[in-house]
């Protein structure tokens, strides 16, 4: 009898806990896990992000690549600046600058697979967005026949919402900062012409990125809590049944 009051004990124990247990479970995945639909909305996560511009007056002067473990989406749309446009000659030699690029994306194409399920982004749209960089340069003085800089740099927004025929509303979420590299042209003061001055030319806005371990590790670590918690709670609780 006292065995089979011990074994009676010792499952009692384990459901009491087992069912505690699995509510902080339910937490972890609620807090941790992520979420392919907020609100209704598709959010896909760019882990590569590829933007290329030239500077060819307006319309249709750049191209995009964004990709991610679920999403596969290319274009072109326009690039605009207040700083880039033709005859502009605030950009003198010795002159700093801390760029940033507007966007239209208005033209994109390929699927994006969710769950098994393939979506049309060929007729899509993408809202517009703005890349920043994070620290200025400055222009050399020299005068040199072209220039070229790398800065640190990032999408405005964490997101990029768009829109497509078979998808109406989604949402790109990009976390991560990349690089702008930006070429510019040298302008030598002709006569009585404008001084000297640079003028961007092109210029690829780059991001390579990998999921997050940060969450995979937290995950990790709240379930080795609950199998210790687990084992000390059913060692406590058999304690007490043992006493009583």
């Amino acid at each position: 009898m006292a065995a089979l009051a011990i074994i009676g004990g010792e499952r009692r124990c384990k459901g009491v806990v087992m069912k505690r247990s699995l509510w902080v479970v339910m937490m972890l995945f609620l807090v941790f896990a992520p979420c392919a639909y907020a609100d209704g909305i598709p959010i896909f996560g760019v882990t590569q992000a590829i933007v290329s511009f030239v500077n060819i007056g307006e319309g249709d002067n750049d191209s995009f690549s964004f990709t991610g473990p679920l999403i596969n989406v290319g274009g072109g749309g326009t690039a605009y600046c207040d700083w880039c446009s033709f005859g502009n000659f605030s950009l003198t030699p010795g002159s700093s600058l801390t760029p940033n690029i507007g966007l239209i994306f208005d033209n994109t194409n390929g699927t994006a697979t969710i769950g098994g399920q393939t979506f049309d982004l060929s007729q899509g749209f993408l809202f517009s967005s703005s890349i920043t960089a994070l620290s200025s340069f400055t222009f050399p003085t020299d005068g040199r026949s072209s220039f070229t800089v790398s800065v640190p740099a990032g999408f405005s927004e964490p997101f990029i919402q768009g829109s497509a025929l078979s998808l109406p509303n989604y949402s790109l979420q990009i976390d991560n900062f990349g690089t702008m590299v930006l070429n510019f042209d040298f302008f030598p003061h002709n006569g009585g012409g404008p001084p000297s001055y640079y003028e961007l030319s092109r210029g690829q806005f780059s991001l390579v990125s990998t999921p997050e371990p940060g969450t995979l590790g937290m995950m990790a670590t709240g379930l080795a809590g609950i199998v210790g918690m687990i084992r000390k709670k059913t060692r406590i609780c058999l304690q007490k049944s043992a006493i009583n």
